[in-house]
């Protein structure tokens, strides 16, 4: 139980907006416990678990987040050793918390170099998996790991044992982003790299060095994103498209990376997991969410809010997707929806597919699928037919 309290008097007494607040410790008839404040997106392991990669854009915001909290750790002289996605978590409005100190070191009160290997070895610094003294330079090495991970939807280092993969930290090179997602950045590319560093002294300084890099890729590609002086495109329903061509199997459809335009969406799905992931990827392509649990929620919304696309979920519980898709057609006939749902291939077959649905999607998704999915929904008025469709 000396570790369990340990984490919880060292996050006890730390006041960010991007670490988890703790708000009590004790012990109950011989059971030891801690609250900390609910977050209910879920942890970024979720998030990478539901769709394969994040877009730049969502990848930025989230590892801001998460280096703003590790350069207050910094300052407060304390090495989290464990930055890995399963340790930051995602509140209700997809920020960035750090939790999980329960292997950190206090610098002031650290003599030498610490005993024993710990740590989890895909996100490991070399200095860490040798024994060495660790700072936070090896937190920014597994922050590196992350985004390496954010970006590309796989490890940078992959083997059959543990063991194996700390040598791989130790002698060997990630192969490089850009090799594997041509469209991220060269210069995002640049700052992973510099964070991956072997050599402590190679990396980044600090935090605030790293920010200074992030905002700026960030600042990047806002830009590349800057859809203001596109024209603006008003929602058509793709009527040329027939009912019976509505579903489309994710695994067949083509990304075609269309130019998306702005406009604000609305998320719908009582999974927080699922929201976060759809939330993060239409962000990532520069459109504006809200986000709703249920039927009720995302109707008050509606009549609230201006928006032009719908995603949601078929199964849900006191108003189905079909319910909700209905109602929202009856206020809004030109509203075009998109279901994302587990379910879709048996709707598919038993001729389920909703009259108020105007495409119908397997889920998980990825964000380039999710991306050429809105495009089928949504159409110029001046290309109404159905050649060069993506499916």
């Amino acid at each position: 139980m000396i570790s369990f309290f340990k984490e919880a008097r060292a996050v006890g007494r730390l006041c960010h907006p991007c670490l988890a607040a703790v708000h009590d410790v004790g012990e109950d008839e011989g059971r030891f416990f801690y609250s900390m404040e609910y977050l209910e997106g879920g942890s970024l392991e979720d998030l990478l678990n539901y769709t394969d990669r994040l877009p730049p854009a969502s990848a930025l915001k989230l590892v801001i987040d998460a280096t703003r909290g590790l350069e207050y750790l910094r300052k407060e002289r304390i090495v989290h050793c464990d930055i890995k996605p399963e340790n930051l978590m995602l509140d209700g409005e997809g920020n960035i918390k750090i939790v999980d100190l329960g292997i950190a070191l206090d610098l002031d009160k650290t003599h030498g170099i610490p005993a024993g290997i710990f740590g989890t070895p895909q996100y490991m610094a070399p200095e860490q998996i040798l024994g060495q003294m660790v700072d936070h330079r090896t937190d920014l090495y597994a922050l590196g790991c992350s985004l390496y991970r954010m970006l590309s939807g796989r490890f940078p280092f992959v083997a059959s044992t543990e063991e194996v993969i700390m040598e791989l930290q130790l002698t060997a090179t990630a192969d490089p982003l850009r090799d594997l997602v041509p469209d991220v950045p060269g210069e995002l590319c640049a700052v992973v790299q510099r964070m991956m560093e072997k050599d402590p002294d190679d990396r980044y300084e600090n935090g605030a060095e790293v920010l200074i890099d992030l905002q700026l890729c960030m600042a990047e590609e806002l830009k590349r994103q800057d859809f203001s002086s596109q024209p603006t495109i008003r929602s058509q329903i793709m009527r040329a498209i027939p009912k019976s061509s509505r579903f489309v199997e994710l695994g067949k459809l083509r990304a075609n990376n269309p130019v998306p335009e702005k406009m604000r969406v609305l998320v719908v799905d009582d999974e927080k997991i699922a929201i976060s992931a759809i939330r993060h990827s239409c962000q990532g392509i520069g459109y504006e969410v809200s986000t709703a649990t249920s039927g009720e929620e995302a109707l008050r919304i509606f009549r609230q809010e201006e928006i032009d696309l719908v995603i949601t979920d078929r199964m849900m519980p006191e108003m189905s997707g079909d319910e909700l898709a209905a109602k929202l057609k009856s206020i809004s006939p030109g509203l075009p929806i998109l279901m994302l749902t587990s379910l879709g291939s048996v709707m598919q077959k038993k001729g389920e597919l909703p009259d108020a649905v105007d495409l119908v999607l397997s889920k998980p998704t990825s964000v380039a699928r999710l991306r050429t999915a809105i495009q089928l929904v949504r159409m110029d008025e001046h290309s109404g037919d159905e050649t060069g469709l993506p499916l």
